[in-house]
């Protein structure tokens, strides 16, 4: 039986080089046990990013599960509608944002991995609609704990001396959360399409019509209806699936808005942005550009 290892210490020791890099990469690990589209040389910073986007997504999960109840608009409505009904100076919206702001409780964890995939994993931590807040804010602590820690390894493998203290590092970063996720529920209701899917979702599931297959997405795949494959309500239009049959895209709005989808939309986005993503881009570019015009000239000899 192996033993116990000690929690987190609250400042790392001066590591040698080598153990320093191991102690790096079994930070890193830990990480992404939580969140898997951590890349394996992903620094302290993306692990800081990812604890963001944790945050943000709780809250407009938290807001599709119980804040669409609080405000009232027609059934169609556009910018003219929403920015007439002031829903952010609205007092039910705020207590609800303050409510969920509240409910992160963020401060350095004592998690260890296998109790944080468990914690994230566990029936009453999420339902339909994601993770409640306050599991959120358990995995977030854990996620900021990491990153701090990972910053300390890297500094260690530079020899530069400790920066902040982990108590310091995760006050400043729950800050930045909280405000993060105040400005992402008032967009949310300043933003037709975003307002209209967490309305939608929120019906959908209240009604039962979705099947939210919390289980499967757990393990990383979107949650699988009986009636898959099939047409949706009339007039529901669809796409053709690789088995010829027709796949309700309302099917693929449900994937895009479940945690896989927007794990895979948001690694997508990130890699776009990324050094490496715009290179990826432009070359494409460069080559559709060159493509185009051999055709053209193709077409001119003939």
């Amino acid at each position: 039986m192996s033993p116990r290892r000690l929690p987190l210490p609250r400042t790392l020791p001066s590591l040698p080089l080598g153990a320093a890099a191991r102690e790096r990469s079994r930070l890193l690990a830990e990480a992404r046990a939580i969140d898997p589209d951590l890349p394996r040389s992903a620094d302290a910073a993306a692990v800081v990013r990812s604890a963001r986007r944790l945050a943000r997504r709780a809250a407009q999960d938290e807001y599709a599960r119980d804040g669409v109840r609080h405000v009232t608009l027609p059934p169609d409505f556009g910018r003219a509608e929403l920015r007439r009904a002031d829903i952010p100076g609205d007092a039910e919206f705020q207590l609800f944002t303050q409510d969920v702001i509240g409910a992160l409780d963020i401060a350095p964890s004592t998690l260890e991995v296998d109790d944080a995939r468990a914690l994230l994993r566990s029936a009453t931590s999420r339902d339909g609609y994601g993770l409640g807040p306050e599991a959120a804010a358990d995995l977030v602590s854990y996620l900021l704990s990491r990153a701090w820690a990972l910053q300390e390894a890297e500094l260690a493998e530079r020899g530069a001396p400790a920066a902040r203290s982990e108590e310091e590092f995760v006050a400043q970063e729950a800050a930045t959360i909280r405000e993060e996720v105040r400005e992402a529920l008032v967009r949310l209701v300043r933003t037709p399409l975003e307002l209209q899917i967490a309305r939608r979702r929120h019906e959908e599931i209240e009604a039962g019509r979705s099947d939210p297959a919390p289980a499967a997405e757990r393990e990383g795949r979107p949650g699988q209806r009986a009636d898959a494959g099939t047409a949706g309500a009339a007039g529901t239009a669809g796409t053709s699936g690789s088995d010829g049959a027709k796949v309700p895209l309302d099917a693929a709005w449900r994937f895009a808005n479940s945690e896989t989808g927007r794990r895979a939309f948001g690694a997508a986005n990130d890699f776009y942005r990324s050094e490496a993503g715009q290179k990826v881009f432009h070359a494409a570019k460069d080559g559709a550009g060159k493509l185009r015009k051999a055709y053209d000239r193709r077409g001119d000899r003939g």
